[in-house]
């Protein structure tokens, strides 16, 4: 039978998991878990059941890494980006402003000279707002002059380009709300795919390896195990049980939940709802 694509790599899992919650986190790694421990099976080729139960089951993970790479990408890159765009646009701007001081000096202009008492930082740093009305007013007075700039290197093809510079950084102080907008979207598509991979281990895969216990049994305690949910993230501070500590937490301050996952086809594998809240990066 045809092997499906192999789980993702630890590193890979890394950088899926910078902003995803962290009860979706816990479920991925015990997906991914359990995909290791089917694909170093054979014993339930042929039960075709399974394969396709399998088959969907590791779709839906394929497509919940794509989100959650989605999700952290979404606000990823937005700040140097503009950062970039305003460096470059303030260094425009101030080009034509040098322009406009030395055409005010030579004509004997003090209203333009008193409006060019400006400098790079003007437009690169403070307030974005105020930086973008003192551009506006660099374009204003060199339109209006543009007749007399083209010996001090200023004509429409310079206006134009700061024009567009100041329009693009515009759009780009607007993107993180965008951004923000669209992460929860995703956060929303990943939600209700965590239900749908839920839905088919706990109703079908669940079942279906009770079948295969006889036949391999290192399979079914493989899979029983990969199954336990280990919250990661959860660091108790409540009292140790003297008699033999807290059967809930591992090493480490990591808590599991158990599928409850049982070898009698009679009772039906469960999963108890995870006790914590959800920690999410969300802006």
């Amino acid at each position: 039978m045809k092997r499906r694509k192999q789980p993702t790599t630890d590193d890979e899992a890394g950088t899926i998991f910078t902003v995803m919650k962290t009860h979706v986190k816990n479920k991925l790694k015990m997906y991914q878990t359990v995909q290791k421990s089917v694909e170093a099976s054979t014993s339930w080729n042929g039960l075709t059941a399974f394969e396709s139960a399998y088959t969907a089951f590791s779709a839906k993970i394929l497509f919940l890494e794509e989100l959650a790479q989605q999700q952290t990408l979404a606000l990823k890159g937005v700040k140097p980006d503009k950062s970039a765009k305003r460096e470059k646009l303030a260094k425009k701007a101030a080009e034509v402003v040098a322009a406009l001081k030395a055409f005010a000096s030579a004509t004997d202009n003090p209203g333009l000279g008193g409006k060019m008492q400006l400098h790079l930082s003007d437009f690169q740093y403070g307030a974005a707002q105020l930086s973008l009305q003192l551009i506006g007013m660099v374009i204003e007075q060199a339109t209006i002059h543009l007749n007399d700039l083209g010996a001090y290197g200023v004509d429409q093809a310079k206006i134009n380009e700061v024009i567009t510079l100041r329009d693009e950084f515009v759009a780009v102080l607007n993107s993180p709300r965008t951004a923000i907008v669209d992460r929860k979207v995703i956060t929303l598509k990943i939600d209700e795919l965590v239900n749908e991979i839920d839905a088919i281990l706990k109703d079908q895969m669940d079942n279906l390896v009770v079948l295969l216990d006889q036949t391999d049994h290192a399979f079914f305690l493989n899979y029983n195990a990969a199954r336990v949910i280990v919250d990661h993230k959860a660091h108790h501070t409540s009292a140790i049980d003297p008699g033999g500590g807290d059967p809930g937490q591992t090493e480490g301050g990591s808590s599991t939940t158990s599928t409850g996952l049982s070898t009698s086809p009679l009772s039906p594998p469960s999963e108890n709802p995870e006790e914590e809240s959800d920690d999410s990066n969300e802006e």
